[in-house]
């Protein structure tokens, strides 16, 4: 997603597998904090422990 777009939108909503594996996942952690002032945000955190090869780095995006 540009960034631009994310600026522009009331809301953002993200997760799953797209917060969670590369090349999404760091991406994805940038968008809150370019929207945090004028967007509401939400953070699905539902993903498959399979999916997960590095719970230590998943957990940090997450928190």
């Amino acid at each position: 997603m540009e960034t631009e777009l994310a600026d522009a939108a009331d809301e953002l909503h993200l997760g799953s597998v797209a917060t969670a594996l590369e090349p999404g996942a760091s991406n994805a952690a940038r968008l809150p904090e370019t929207s945090r002032a004028v967007a509401t945000i939400t953070f699905d955190l539902s993903i498959r422990p399979a999916l997960i090869h590095d719970s230590v780095a998943a957990q940090s995006r997450a928190a």
